[in-house]
């Protein structure tokens, strides 16, 4: 759904050392629904779409986690 929003167009201007945590078997798509037409054969496909998004910042690096699906993380209070 990033790719919908005006922000997009700011990744470029990330300039902090950025580091994507992608499961190699993560497909997951919220919004596939909503988005454009052209964009949902491609959404799922998303350390993909992490190494393209990476690719578009100065500092930014992926790594991908081989047989691992969606990752959450959460803080215990």
């Amino acid at each position: 759904m990033i790719y919908r929003e005006p922000v997009v167009h700011e990744i470029p201007l990330i300039t902090q050392p950025t580091l994507f945590i992608m499961g190699a078997d993560d497909h997951n798509a919220p919004g596939r629904a909503n988005a454009p037409e052209a964009l949902r054969p491609r959404m799922g496909q998303n350390a993909e779409l992490a190494k393209a998004l990476a690719a578009k910042m100065p500092d930014a690096n992926v790594e991908v986690i081989p047989n691992a699906g969606i990752w959450c993380f959460s803080k215990n209070p």
